[in-house]
């Protein structure tokens, strides 16, 4: 059998220029990236915990174990990585209590918090009526509705605002698009008490207020079930976070190995697609995604790419790295520096 092999073509000047600016352009934009992962535990330290005896340091690194092995195909749980989205300061804590207080215009972080702790609270069911001209008054049975076998249901979507003496829907003045069809939609609420028997009875059968009821609980089961798209952007983001972590403690593990062996880190080629001696930092990693799939895993995306993407693998990434491990030996979890 014969095979025919296709010549080497060296690539001409212009395309070795070309492919040197793609190269330079983008080191410039990843300059100062590491920071982002490498967090001062000086100013941590610092305060009346400076006054603690100093613990006596490790000049050796110490290994960190991060067990990712399977980074791309881990199931996580959502749940574990939820956490409380920072609201606007000038959000009065009272909204989560009283819908009087509620803004003319919310965001959607204040929509979803507010659906995620319910209406329990917004209900005020045991707050004081005060009764208006007519003698009349709201009152706590308003809550319930009696169903023809004889049991009762609680009107989860009914609210009252102990500040504005009204009545209000809290579906309705979430998601309802045209809140003018009904008083309980309106920011003034509904508090005509004398009518207050087939007003309700009216709202809760109309149109309007079943769409809106309808996206509520929508909502609050995707939020229980944590399925929501701010969730699984979150994970996301997350588990792009552990990887990239991951990558970077082997990367400057083999960095501090070559340093503590006075050796060279660069050779006299950068290419990791060659045969030949990258030099010591390149051949280290190489060796190590011999064994370790998280390496062996960000080695063969920068090939396939031919390293125009992110991998800190650059010599320019190498000096980033050098300059902030300069002023100290590093050790993880005991010295001045750290994996954050």
């Amino acid at each position: 059998e014969y095979y025919y092999v296709m010549p080497y073509k060296k690539e001409s000047g212009a395309q070795g220029r070309k492919r040197r600016k793609i190269e330079t352009e983008q080191q410039a934009k990843l300059a100062g990236s590491l920071h982002r992962f490498l967090v001062s535990t000086a100013e941590i330290t610092a305060g009346p915990s400076s006054a603690a005896p100093q613990e006596t340091r490790n000049p050796d690194p110490v290994s960190v174990d991060i067990p990712v092995p399977a980074l791309e195909a881990e199931t996580v749980s959502s749940k574990d990585v939820y956490t409380q989205p920072n609201l606007p300061e000038n959000i009065d804590q009272k909204v989560y209590t009283d819908i009087g207080y509620w803004p003319e215009t919310m965001d959607e972080t204040l929509k979803t918090e507010l659906v995620r702790q319910g209406t329990e609270e917004l209900q005020n069911k045991d707050a004081w009526f005060p009764r208006d001209s007519n003698g009349r008054s709201f009152s706590k049975d308003w809550f319930y509705i009696h169903l023809d076998n004889g049991e009762t249901m609680l009107r989860t979507w009914l609210v009252f605002s102990p500040v504005n003496n009204a009545a209000y829907c809290f579906p309705c003045m979430l998601f309802q698009k045209a809140k003018g069809k009904s008083s309980f939609g309106k920011s003034s609420g509904f508090n005509a008490w004398r009518k207050l028997s087939p007003r309700l009875l009216e709202h809760e059968r109309s149109s309007y207020h079943l769409s809106a009821f309808t996206i509520w609980k929508e909502l609050e089961m995707r939020l229980h079930k944590q399925e929501t798209i701010d969730a699984a952007a979150q994970l996301a983001q997350q588990r792009s976070f552990e990887k990239w972590k991951a990558i970077l403690v082997r990367i400057l593990d083999c960095i501090l190995y070559l340093a503590r062996q006075t050796l060279p880190l660069r050779g006299h080629s950068e290419d990791l697609n060659t045969d030949g001696n990258c030099g010591n930092f390149l051949e280290t990693f190489k060796l190590l995604a011999k064994y370790d799939p998280v390496a062996e895993q960000h080695l063969h995306r920068v090939q396939r790419t031919d390293g125009y993407i992110v991998s800190y693998l650059s010599p320019q990434s190498q000096n980033e790295f050098i300059s902030l491990l300069a002023c100290s030996v590093i050790t993880f979890e005991q010295s001045s520096f750290k994996i954050s």
